[in-house]
């Protein structure tokens, strides 16, 4: 994503959910690699499975987010088979990120989402890669590089 001077994006990860059936608390995410943004805020979004999940979008966390944000993961793994599906009335969580790059840089990768919670910690494998609107040229290596897995 391309961003203009001190603007953030908002970027949905994938679902998360908690072994047995109690909630689990979100105490913090971190990226495992991360060279030039930074995580400005973070939520987390439980919703049913048949509702359209938040994706991305611009500017800083707002309340527009669908479902509920309460800072715990509610959906419980045993609710999805092992091909990922389950049942309509099934409840799924999932992380928003509000980034944007650190100051003075005009690119920025980050890999491995890590989430640590009371029920202990997770890495999820993403990879971002987010341009200041004048140096996209800048971007092309760093996202080739994402799109193919290699650095």
């Amino acid at each position: 994503m391309s961003l203009g001077d001190g603007e953030s994006v908002q970027i949905g990860t994938a679902l998360w959910c908690v072994e047995g059936d109690d909630p689990a608390e979100v105490s913090g995410v971190e990226f495992e690699e991360v060279r030039g943004i930074e995580i400005v805020d973070f939520v987390v979004v439980t919703q049913p499975v048949t509702e359209d999940r938040f994706g991305s979008g611009e500017g800083p966390l707002g309340t527009d987010l669908p479902g509920r944000a309460d800072g715990q993961i509610h959906g419980r793994c045993a609710d999805f088979d092992e091909t990922g599906n389950a049942p309509d009335d099934t409840e799924v969580s999932y992380v928003v990120l509000e980034l944007a790059l650190v100051e003075g840089q005009t690119v920025g990768t980050a890999t491995g989402l890590r989430v640590e919670s009371d029920a202990g910690s997770a890495v999820e494998m993403m990879s971002v890669v987010l341009c200041d609107e004048a140096a996209v040229d800048e971007c092309d290596p760093d996202l080739e590089a994402v799109n193919t897995g290699g650095r």
